[in-house]
């Protein structure tokens, strides 16, 4: 499998897919019309279909209601400044470089739906407004957006890269960069991912990648086996990554970063006091 055109998910029940091509299962690919007759479904098709019971599998909506046009142009939410004269040079150059580097992708299948909305993040690292974090403005980031089958992980290392953000431990590179580096991502997600990639940060096969550049920015150690062969030939687990606020801790303290007097690291490990005396040698 490489290309990815549509949205992905792991069947984590026994036997899925032998219970489901036995035949018992019959797929109608159209869209409800209406409820009647308390039991039955009226498909658009003109299909009825009795019933026991009906499972809305509604999906995942970014739900950006919340925040209005101007508040999302400013956050690097999905917006119509996604048009404008800056994104469309930026995103065009993120293209080019994209084909130089990756040159299997420069010319993908063609899964182009003129109906679909395109609506790319504008987000630094998939996390923070380039915008704001230029301007010093750590007040808020946006964890959760990007599609992976790692998400425990992934979930992770975003709180605590944005934690660390938040609290003014990771610097950032310039506006410039920032803003280089959102439409590289997006460039590459719409080519790897096609139809999803367009729409959303999808990383769904190359999720070790995007953990990597998270942990990198922590000086956190990517390289989590015990030795080059099994790097290089083994899968990673999510046990491979235990202790990575203990890493997170040891590596700012290296820098500098943080003190054993620092009240902000005191009020992060309150309730972590083993972590503390690891790290006081105690």
């Amino acid at each position: 499998i490489f290309w990815c055109n549509s949205g992905l998910g792991l069947a984590s029940v026994p036997n899925f897919w032998k219970v489901f091509h036995n035949g018992d299962c019959t797929v109608h690919r159209t869209n409800i019309s209406s409820f009647t007759d308390e039991n039955h479904v009226n498909l658009r098709d003109g299909t009825v279909l009795e019933t026991d019971c009906v499972i809305l599998c509604t999906g995942w909506t970014h739900n950006l209601g919340t925040f209005k046009p101007e508040l999302r142009e400013q956050y690097g939410l999905p917006s119509k400044a996604d048009h404008s004269i800056k994104w469309q040079k930026l995103d065009a150059q993120a293209e080019d470089k994209i084909n130089e580097l990756l040159p299997i992708l420069a010319n993908p299948p063609d899964t182009v739906v003129p109906s679909t909305e395109r609506r790319p993040w504008r987000l630094y690292r998939r996390l923070v407004s380039p915008t704001m974090a230029a301007q010093g403005d750590r007040s808020i980031f946006f964890p959760g957006q990007i599609h992976s089958v790692y998400t425990p992980l992934v979930a992770e290392l975003q709180a605590l890269w944005g934690v660390a953000w938040m609290l003014g431990r990771l610097q950032l590179p310039g506006q410039k960069q920032m803003e280089e580096e959102v439409s590289l991502w997006n460039a590459w997600t719409g080519k790897r991912y096609l139809e999803q990639g367009r729409k959303h940060a999808y990383s769904i096969y190359d999720y070790l990648a995007y953990i990597d550049t998270l942990a990198k920015d922590l000086g956190i150690r990517t390289n989590r086996k015990s030795n080059p062969i099994t790097e290089m030939f083994a899968s990673y687990r999510p046990s491979d990554y235990n202790g990575l606020i203990d890493e997170y801790l040891a590596a700012s303290r290296r820098k500098g970063a943080i003190s054993y007097d620092d009240e902000t690291y005191r009020h992060v490990n309150r309730f972590n006091p083993i972590t503390l005396r690891k790290l006081k040698g105690n």
